[in-house]
This record gives structure tokens, sequence and C-alpha cells, in this order.
């Protein structure tokens, strides 16, 4: 049965970092093991610093002129993993421009000896379309060996892909990959799974699997298991719970977590009622375009609940509102635009 899945991240954040204790072994001795760690090491050390930074980037790999030299060598003498190196730097741009037509050619060679992180790589390419003609049937043929292979990311990229409505793809076959994706930790694989158990009314799994990804911080499933604890849906009604998970989505900036977050404080479920925060949470969904959140920030600053009345700020979001088609907004706004003549 075909689901609706988020849209893949784009691909060039998401390409596979290297595993530990990656070498060279196919005949091109010391220095291109010494050329490859030292990417591999810089490549982990940049993820790292990427990371506490909210960012991603490509950045300088510290290699030598020399080693460069020698990976290039290695990668036109046939070594897979040297292909996919000189593949992965066409691709960032750290010998040159970025060229991704370019690294698209190396990660094939790699792939087509079989090399996992090739066919991973081209794989993520070709879905992406970044910079290549966009090929989503080949591009899921590169997935699937990759994951055939035990690459969980591409297990999970296999399974989002063919389960994407209009995609003439196995959806058993992506089934049973998501769940390996998901049971080998990875949060948009557990994320996604339990989604589909959502829309399938297998609550409990569904539960199981968004509290993993909410844990790993995935802020989509944090306000998924923030609404399930505040129903109880699936699992025992804990208001108090639905609010720390809430607010761990809103701060995360999540403008659907923002929005329930301003309603829970408005209400006061779980949290004791503040109406100043509720109107701080509407405001942080509406500047992101959140049409609910702009008209109860609309109806605050027209009454003065929680909030300096503002008529003309009150006007303003009513019309944002408005403008999305919320026909209750529009009969308010011109209510207070009447009030103000």
């Amino acid at each position: 049965m075909k689901q609706v899945l988020t849209a893949l991240c784009p691909a060039l954040l998401l390409l596979r970092c290297w595993p530990e204790g990656f070498t060279t072994t196919r005949g091109f001795g010391n220095e291109v093991s010494r050329a490859a760690g030292n990417l591999r090491r810089r490549q982990v050390q940049l993820s790292a610093e990427a990371e506490a930074e909210g960012s991603t980037t490509g950045g300088d790999p510290g290699l030598t002129e020399e080693e460069v030299k020698i990976l290039l060598q290695g990668a036109a003498m046939g070594d897979a993993e040297s292909q996919v190196l000189i593949g992965r730097m066409a691709l960032e741009g750290n010998i040159a421009e970025p060229d991704p037509e370019q690294a698209a050619e190396w990660f094939l060679k790699a792939a087509e000896q079989g090399d996992k992180d090739g066919q991973f790589n081209l794989g993520m390419l070709l879905i992406s379309g970044n910079g290549v003609p966009q090929d989503m049937q080949e591009g899921s043929m590169w997935l699937e060996k990759a994951a055939e292979q035990g690459v969980h990311e591409a297990q999970y990229f296999y399974a989002a892909t063919n389960l994407q409505d209009g995609f003439d793809g196995d959806s058993d076959k992506a089934m049973k990959y998501m769940r390996s994706a998901a049971e080998n930790g990875i949060a948009d694989a557990q994320y996604a799974l339990g989604m589909i158990l959502l829309q399938t009314q297998d609550l409990e799994w569904a539960a199981h699997w968004l509290n993993q990804a909410a844990q790993k911080g995935d802020s989509r499933a944090q306000y998924q298991i923030a609404r399930m604890f505040l129903y109880g849906a699936g699992l025992e009604q804990d208001e108090a719970t639905a609010a720390q998970w809430a607010s761990a989505a809103a701060n995360s900036g999540l403008q659907d977590a923002q929005y329930l977050m301003g309603t829970m404080l408005l209400s006061g479920q779980g949290v004791e009622q503040n109406m100043a925060w509720a109107a701080h949470w509407f405001e942080q969904a509406a500047l992101q375009g959140h049409v609910d959140a702009q008209y109860n920030l609309g109806l605050m600053l027209e009454s003065g609940d929680g909030v300096p009345e503002d008529k003309e700020k009150a006007a303003y979001w009513l019309e944002k509102a408005a403008s999305q088609g919320d026909d209750e907004a529009a009969k308010t706004r011109e209510e207070v635009r009447g009030a103000q003549a």
C-alpha cells in the first residue's frame, strides 16, 4: 500500500560518512591508505563541527596535493574506495569547482564493482537530481544494491522512494527495508514507519517507533508523540508529558508544535496557563505561515489577552490568515477595521 512520506532531504546533506577504520586495501599501498585516512578523519571532524553548529559543510578535506594525486592514481587504476573518495571531493568542490557529473562518473565506477558506498552515493545523487539528470528508477536500483549490503541509510531512502505516491516501486520490499532501517537506529526511518503505522491505526507500534525517533531529537516525532499523549491515542493520556514533548519540538522550530504549545498554554493543558507565552508561541508559528496561529494571535492582539492590545497588528495577522482562506479570520478582520473607522 502506497503511503505519502515526507519529501527526501537534500541528498548532498545526507551522503554517507566514511565508516570508522576506512582504508584502501586493494594493492595501492600505504600512501593511498594514508590519504584516504586523512580525508576520513577530516570529514569526521568537519561533520562533528557542523553538527555542533547546526549546519553542514564539505570544507577543505585537509589533503596535500601529493595525497590527492595518489588518490587520483588509485581511482584511475580501479580502486573502488579511491573512486568514491574522489567522487565525494568532486561533489563537494574540494579539488576544484563542484562537479556533480564527474562525481557521478566516479561513483558509478565504484558502484559497478559492488562498492556499497559508491552505490549509495550514486543512488542519492540520481534521486536528488542535484547537478545531474534526475532518474528515480535508476537511483532506486542503486540504493537497493547498497541496501542489500546492509547500508541502513540506503534501506531508508530506498523505502522512502518506493513508497511515494506515483512511483512504480516494490511496496512490500520497501516496507521490509523501512523496518530494517528503523530497527538499526535510523531516526528518519523510525519516524516514517511510525507515521505509516499511525495511518493504519496500529497505534501501539506507531507510538513505539515515534518515541524512538523522538528520543533521537526528531522534532516531527516529538510533535506526534505529544499529540498521542495529549489525546491518549496509543498511549495512556498524560498532558504533562505531552507538554514536554511539544515544548521540545516547538523549541526546534516546528511550527505545528509551536501552535500546539500555544494552545496548551492558552488552555492550561499539561502546563500552567500563561497567556503571554501562548501568544509567544502563536507568533512563532504565525511567522512561519501557520494559519490557525495567525488567527489566534490576531484575536489575542484584538482583545488584549496576554499581550498589549494592538488593533493594527491584530488586523495584520487576521489579514494573513484570511489570505490563506480562513473565513472566520476574514470576518473578524472586517469587524476590527469597522471598529477602527
